[in-house]
């Protein structure tokens, strides 16, 4: 009986295919969220999660797009979301998973876990990635 074995050239090739490719989706993702940051203001975005608290109470609602500051409207952003103590700017979602920017009431760093996972960018601003788990609703 003569078995096969693959070739570990090609199976070496084909994973530093994919390291590079996920790189530069990486890299990609998180030029998009600095951007926003950038455009936006850090002050003006944590200004604004403040208001967005007094206003929305339900962490399952879409911040209407007419809230938004003028710097978070011109970036190209998908959606604005009450959360756990803080706004989710979402730059990116696809069925599996939603990425963008976290910006905190206060200087408690947010938990990472439970399809969540954040890494800090600046004072109360925060990178994530989120495993995708239920619809969301729109504010009135």
């Amino acid at each position: 009986m003569l078995l096969c074995f693959p070739d570990l050239s090609a199976m070496k090739s084909i994973k530093v295919f994919v390291f590079i490719v996920l790189s530069m989706l990486c890299q990609s993702c998180t030029g998009l969220n600095s951007r926003i940051v950038d455009e936006a203001g850090a002050n003006e975005l944590r200004a604004f999660a403040l208001t967005a608290k007094a206003q929305y109470t339900d962490e399952a609602t879409d911040i209407p797009r007419a809230s938004w500051p003028a710097g978070l409207s011109a970036a190209d952003c998908k959606a604005v979301r009450y959360y756990i103590d803080g706004i989710m700017i979402v730059t990116s979602e696809d069925a599996k998973l939603t990425k963008g920017v976290f910006v905190g009431w206060n200087d408690d760093a947010p938990s990472s876990g439970s399809g969540i996972e954040f890494t800090a960018s600046g004072e109360r601003i925060y990178t994530f990635v989120e495993k995708r788990r239920q619809s969301r609703k729109s504010a009135p």
